[in-house]
């Protein structure tokens, strides 16, 4: 067990300005004796709690040895063999508070104008009983019993993770995924291309999309062939394209949906193909980025660090135990050690990488996330994300933005 001098700067109206904690005091020259490296004050161990009092009564600094708070306070954590406390822990979760009141005391011993027949200790004038006599008889065997229940949960997690390593863990929920990169076209490409910008691939019979709210023409952002994608695959899905209002608030839409229109083909086909509608030959203004290539490369994708517990939930409490300091920190080096998706990014399935946390929904999954700093196509919001996600029954499409 560790321990700690506290430096009682009593008596109250006396109260030392020194930034100096206490952690910084340094053993003086005699046995006994603390010193302040920065203004060379002198505090004084006591052996009995009487020297200590007659000290606070002089103005003199006290130095008071008790257990390390930050020892006592990862008692549940850091532990070795068995998950019971042992005496030395249990008299120190029982003496730190008793200790505690008597600093307490000795900081204001001014204030004090009895003291106790059962302890000897002060007792402050606005206080009916002794504070020190109260935490002494106060029953720590509730905290012992709290401290051991943990010890026995993160015992039974060492144990899982022996069998199993972290990696091995986070490989078993990893989901392929398309990244999506982007390169500047030479020439007007296909209107059955993948791409970002341009004019879009509409079939015949099919009107531009209008926004519900302004009732104006959306603007074109992308569309791909995900024909060859297990995400395309599943949802019976070859071909989609992508419109967005920009003249609406995302508020202004009770569903959510009116904001956006995602609608979906089994495949782009050039005799299908209508004739480019008149407003498709003004799209420099419905599509205000360039007509730029899109690509689509298969990867692996991981659950967003906030997602972890949902989705790997052992790995969750394995890493809070290794790495109770910043288990999220060790999930994403984790991630990137795998070569996972491991930030917002443009793709297609996989698994949302969320800016402003998790809106997943257990009865859709993710369709596509484009992130505007990689596409290089107007900016939603800050340097946002759009989540497009798809009930795979109806194929009905949500949309989630966020920014930074």
């Amino acid at each position: 067990m560790e321990y700690e001098h506290v430096i009682v700067r009593g008596p109250a109206g006396k109260k030392r300005c020194c930034p100096f904690l206490a952690k910084d005091w340094i053993p003086g020259d005699r046995a006994g004796v603390y010193e302040c490296p920065n203004c060379h004050d002198h505090a004084l161990s006591c052996e009995t709690d009487q020297e200590a009092i007659a000290l606070a009564r002089n103005g003199q600094l006290v130095a008071i040895k008790r257990p390390s708070y930050q020892a006592l306070s990862e008692l549940g954590e850091i532990f070795t063999g068995s998950p019971k406390v042992t005496s030395e822990e249990s008299n120190a979760i029982s003496s730190f508070p008793v200790i505690n009141a008597k600093i307490d005391v000795l900081e204001d011993i001014k204030m004090c104008d009895r003291v106790c027949e059962e302890c000897g200790f002060p007792i402050k004038s606005y206080h009916k009983t002794c504070r020190v006599c109260a935490e002494k008889n106060t029953d720590r065997r509730a905290r012992i019993k709290e401290i051991e229940r943990e010890r026995r949960r993160i015992a039974k997690i060492r144990r899982k993770a022996v069998k199993l390593s972290n990696e091995q863990r986070l490989k078993e929920v990893l989901k392929p995924a398309w990244n999506i990169t982007v390169q500047p076209a030479c020439e007007e490409l296909p209107r059955t291309a993948s791409k970002f910008g341009g004019i879009p691939y509409l079939e015949k019979g099919e009107d531009w999309p209008v926004c519900h709210v302004c009732r104006k023409n959306m603007a074109f952002i992308c569309q791909a062939d995900v024909g060859d994608t297990e995400t395309g695959r599943d949802l019976g899905v070859g071909f989609f394209t992508f419109f967005f209002c920009w003249d609406c608030d995302e508020s202004d839409h009770d569903d959510g949906q009116t904001q956006n229109r995602v609608r979906f083909y089994a495949m782009a086909s050039e005799e299908k193909l209508s004739d480019p509608p008149e407003v498709a030959l003004s799209y420099d203004f419905i599509s205000p980025h360039p007509e730029r290539g899109l690509t689509l490369e298969k990867t692996l994708c991981a659950p967003d660090d906030e997602e972890m517990e949902d989705y790997a939930p052992e790995l969750a409490e394995i890493l809070s135990v290794e790495h109770p300091g910043d288990p999220y920190e060790a999930y994403r080096t984790l991630v990137d050690q795998v070569g996972a998706i491991n930030e917002p990014h443009s793709h297609i399935g996989g698994y949302g990488w969320w800016i402003q946390g998790s809106e997943s929904q257990r009865t859709s999954i993710l369709f596509a996330q484009i992130h505007s700093s990689e596409t290089d196509c107007p900016v939603f919001g800050d340097g946002g994300s759009v989540y497009l996600l798809v009930e795979p029954e109806s194929l009905k499409v949500g949309l989630v933005f966020q920014c930074y």
